[in-house]
């Protein structure tokens, strides 16, 4: 008994003096016992607990010494801080089995320091050399950024990759007849990411906030094409960005809707139409000015537009979105969704829709916005879901959009049937890609799909949004703005530059790793036989 209640107070003193002495505070408390300091102690409970007999104290040292020594060099860059950690460890051992043993650990300890301080000097004379940074301090902020969500550190490192370039987006904005705001569709061609709060990852969630409070309406915010390297590297940028789209809104009801301001135009034709594409469903809002293209290929996985295919689309004439709604296969590349055959039958039925006669402007369309806060159980992210409704002479249809990375595979056609359940002739359920969730420690899934964990709340969501805006429907009149910003995004050329840094330095990582460990092995077994 006294022997585990010394091993647990060990953990805990290393645990408290991990958390307070690192400057750059790799670790919290709690993550300090979790990640850290229980394996560094695994040896310890083992020397106070003999396993019948036998000592196993220098196998535990070797194979828990170096790792956890490795993450703590990479982070904090004064050895004065290991000191009293290796003191720690020190008396309880001298107390305990005497000074022979406890020399050995300081010796130990004090070598899987040294030797993780030669690894991070490799790794980051190697990454210095590709990316001007250093791998062992974009790696700890990495990781910094993982366990807390996000990190200042990290982005800074991301912007320092990034360059700017031309982000298109298009804004859908309904307005009553007498100019009063109904709501909106903004479509992006940024992306969220990289993951949690860093960057661009809840973007979605801001660019909405921002043009409801500009408009006093709810706003559906859709993906456009592209993929991570759309990523917006800080969230201050991601906001200034959210923010000049925000700005550009105006309240038609203090001018006549049929002539807005410079940049945006009355729409005096519109149609609404959903058909199918080989997998792909394509909805669309069809317009004298701009149309709008939802591509959906539920029920089979999908993922991100690659930018060169969806540039390809839209020289139809037309903005095309990203339904996000069916899950994706690990190891599948944005290509894979894509496949030439269907990229061709996507464009015939883009040109059809673009092609096709609308007649009047008489429709009415509804929205509504239900919103939440983050749910790992349901995936959605902070604000919710927005529904749209609309209805032309014997049509009528709805769109639903979650916040949230992807859908689970089947959620959407549940959805989908549900809604026509309701009514309406046409339905499509979307996601925004907000990667708020995503790569979370307690995600139910990889990507904290809509519907990880409870497809029935999700389902009865979309239902509620949608009786919310039908009821709110009105005849409207719809404005389109097409936007071009220049804004700093991480691009291909600063994912390229990390993955090179990747490739080069984890074969270095692994083969002082081996080295290492059988340099720390061989003491131990020179320990025993001494």
């Amino acid at each position: 008994l006294l022997a585990a209640l010394l091993a647990s107070a060990t953990v805990v003193v290393v645990g408290l003096l991990a958390t307070y002495l690192q400057p750059k505070k790799l670790f919290n408390f709690r993550q300090s016992l979790l990640m850290g300091d229980f394996f560094y102690s695994i040896p310890l409970i083992f020397e106070y607990l003999p396993f019948r007999g036998i000592d196993l104290i220098p196998i535990g040292v070797s194979f828990t010494a170096y790792p956890m020594a490795l993450a703590y060099v990479a982070t904090v860059e004064n050895p004065l801080f290991y000191l009293p950690i290796v003191l720690v460890f020190f008396f309880p051992v001298l107390t305990i089995s005497g000074l022979h043993e406890a020399l050995y650990l300081m010796v130990i300890y004090a070598g899987s320091i040294g030797l993780a301080y030669l690894t991070v000097h490799k790794i980051d004379n190697k990454t210095l050399s590709i990316i001007g940074l250093k791998g062992s301090s974009f790696g700890a902020s990495f990781f910094r950024a993982w366990f807390n969500k996000s990190d200042q550190e990290y982005e800074n490192y991301l912007e320092s990759l990034s360059s700017k370039k031309p982000i298109k987006s298009d804004v859908f904005y309904f307005v009553d007849k007498k100019g009063s705001p109904i709501g909106s569709i903004v479509v992006t061609d940024a992306h969220p990411g990289p993951f949690h709060e860093v960057g661009s990852s809840t973007l979605p969630t801001v660019v909405s906030e921002k043009v409801e409070k500009a408009t006093g309406a709810p706003c559906m915010v859709l993906r456009g094409k592209g993929s991570h390297e759309n990523d917006i590297p800080t969230r201050e940028l991601a906001k200034s960005y959210s923010e000049t789209i925000s700005s550009s809104m105006f309240i038609p009801l203090k001018l006549p809707a049929t002539d807005p301001p410079n940049g945006w135009a009355a729409c005096t034709a519109i149609d609404f139409n959903q058909i199918k594409a080989g997998p792909f469903t394509l909805a669309s809002i069809k317009s004298d000015r701009e149309s709008l293209v939802l591509l959906s290929k539920a029920p089979y996985p999908c993922d991100d537009i690659p930018w060169e295919i969806g540039e390809g689309f839209e020289a139809a004439g037309c903005k095309v979105a990203d339904a996000h709604n069916s899950g994706p296969i690990d190891g599948y590349s944005t290509l894979n969704y894509f496949p030439p055959s269907n990229v061709d039958q996507i464009a015939t039925g883009i040109k059809r829709l673009v092609n096709s006669h609308a007649e009047g402007s008489d429709f009415q369309v509804g929205f509504s916005h239900l919103k939440t806060k983050e749910s790992l159980k349901t995936g959605i992210c902070d604000g919710g879901v927005v529904a749209m409704t609309w209805k032309k002479t014997a049509k009528s249809g709805v769109l639903v959009s979650f916040q949230g990375n992807n859908m689970v595979l089947g959620l959407r056609d549940k959805i989908v049937e549900a809604l026509r359940g309701m009514g309406f002739k046409e339905a499509e359920v979307a996601t925004t890609d907000n990667h708020q969730l995503s790569t979370s420690l307690q995600a139910v899934n990889k990507y904290s799909m809509v519907g990880a964990a409870d497809e029935e709340t999700v389902l009865n969501l979309a239902l509620k949004a949608a009786k919310m805006a039908l009821e709110k429907q009105k005849d409207a009149m719809m404005l389109v703005q097409k936007r071009v910003d220049e804004i700093k995004v991480i691009g291909s050329e600063g994912l390229d530059k990390i993955n090179q840094a990747m490739k080069a330095s984890l074969p270095m990582l692994g083969k002082y790793f081996v080295a290492s460990l059988v340099l720390l092995v061989l003491a131990s077994a020179f320990f025993c036989f001494v």
